[in-house]
């Protein structure tokens, strides 16, 4: 006969004691190994006051202090975003990225894009360890050459010829032999130096959305114009006066790349560069930071930043000036020569000067494919560029249009003093509305987020 143990009620009550226990113990080690290897009680705080940067999927930064334990996750570009909505945690993760300020410092700026959401404040709830936050965004540094190529996902997103890239033979033939007085005139000059046209330093190409080559270089009709560059067409110093824009007695010469950095969000290059008086003596030191954002369904940015440091007393510069008494626009520094195509349309913002914000913007659109698809450039100023906001200068019959700093007039470069220029590209689809540029430029003039650590908070 088959027999049944029974359990007195204080014996069942103390099982189940005993069971709640281990329930309890189970459940505290994986919060405590949730714990290590969350940043759960970081808390990202960004107010997009008018939803321009959720509307245009652009570019949001904060700095933080990473707790130092999540330094390696960070490196391994395993961070994400979760966004804090009224409604709850949105279920997606929004890719980011911690770029430090210095190496393997705690200390630096998260980078993400931003999604579509509520204008207004939002909050983000920084995550670890989302398998989508993969390093999409590389660099390929031909060391030799000194060419640094940004891709996207394996496609590229530009180059930029810290070097010299050789002048093509048909240019230096041109140069050379021409017996058409104009092309002589244009070509040839005695400040050009035994490689003529050689030059580096600037971006080209730059590519669309979908592959298409956007930028021209060595064009026949001013063999001098380049991709996107910022040389300058004067120069002075101690009474003379050269041009680094036609390559005349200056250019600037590479002398380091300072920083590559790849990630699944920002691909970032800086550079270092110096103005060299008759390619000789060292008057200007250009530092040059590129980054180049992960594109979108409809955009992809790049922000440009160029500091220049004079190493020499009594350096002023501006762009073309006049001859003769001529009126010149004032054109070179930060500007883009693009590829030949058709329907080109160039549109300039309808600001009135008397309003509060002026908005500097100019867009720059054409069928770079014979499919029909329309791609743009739109260029941005930052608000806290010197002289802001710079007039426009756009010349559709060669392709060129820019921001003219700092125009006909010279400006004096002192030792002691620093001139830095911030611009941001956003490349497009289609021909894009002023509503949407004025969109862009709010949201490149965003202020940054800030960060809000909970465990600090409630320790303090």
């Amino acid at each position: 006969m088959r027999q049944t143990t029974q359990f007195s009620p204080v014996r069942i009550a103390a099982l189940l004691w005993i069971f709640c226990l281990c329930i309890i113990q189970t459940g505290c080690s994986s919060l405590i190994t949730a714990k290590e290897n969350s940043t759960a009680d970081l808390i990202i705080v960004f107010n997009d006051e008018n939803g321009s940067i959720g509307r245009t999927n652009a570019p949001a930064s904060s700095k933080i202090e990473l707790p130092v334990n999540l330094l390696k996750i960070a490196e391994a570009g395993s961070l994400s975003l979760t966004e804090l909505t009224s409604d709850g945690l949105r279920s997606e993760y929004i890719a980011a990225q911690f770029v430090s300020d210095f190496s393997k410092s705690n200390t630096g700026k998260i980078w993400w894009l931003m999604p579509s959401g509520e204008k207004g404040e939002r909050r983000f709830y920084l995550t670890a360890g989302d398998d989508k936050a993969k390093p999409a965004m590389t660099i390929n540094y031909d060391k030799k050459n000194k060419l640094l190529s940004i891709l996207d996902d394996n496609k590229p997103v530009l180059r930029y010829n810290h070097g010299s890239t050789p002048e093509p033979s048909a240019i230096a033939k041109t140069r050379n032999e021409s017996d058409d007085y104009v092309k002589h005139c244009r070509y040839s000059h005695p400040l050009h130096g035994p490689d003529g046209f050689a030059r580096g330093d600037y971006i080209h190409p730059l590519y669309g959305l979908n592959g298409e080559v956007l930028t021209d270089d060595y064009p026949a009709d001013h063999p001098h114009h380049r991709g996107i560059n910022w040389a300058w067409a004067t120069v002075f110093w101690q009474g003379q006066q050269r041009d680094m824009f036609a390559l005349r007695g200056i250019w600037s010469r590479p002398v380091s790349v300072a920083k590559t950095k790849n990630g699944p969000v920002v691909a970032i290059i800086e550079a270092e560069n110096q103005w060299k008086w008759d390619n000789k003596e060292s008057i200007v030191s250009e530092h040059i930071v590129i980054r180049a954002f992960r594109q979108s369904q409809q955009y992809r940015y790049i922000d440009i930043e160029i500091t220049l440091k004079a190493l020499v007393d009594n350096v002023e510069f501006c762009g073309r000036m006049g001859k003769g008494g001529r009126v010149s626009k004032g054109y070179s520094g930060f500007n883009l020569r693009m590829a030949s195509a058709e329907g080109q349309q160039i549109v300039l913002p309808g600001d009135v000067p008397e309003t509060d914000v002026r908005r500097g913007w100019a867009d720059y659109s054409a069928n770079f494919t014979d499919d029909g698809i329309r791609t743009g450039v739109a260029v941005l100023q930052h608000k806290n560029n010197p002289l802001y906001p710079s007039k426009w200068y756009g010349n559709k019959k060669i392709n060129y249009f820019q921001p003219l700093y700092p125009g006909p007039k010279p400006v004096s470069l002192p030792k002691d003093k620093i001139i830095t220029l911030k611009y941001r590209l956003c490349i497009h689809r289609d021909s894009v509305s002023e509503d949407v540029m004025s969109d862009l430029w709010t949201a490149y003039n965003a202020d940054s987020g800030t960060y809000i650590n909970k465990e600090r908070e409630c320790a303090n």
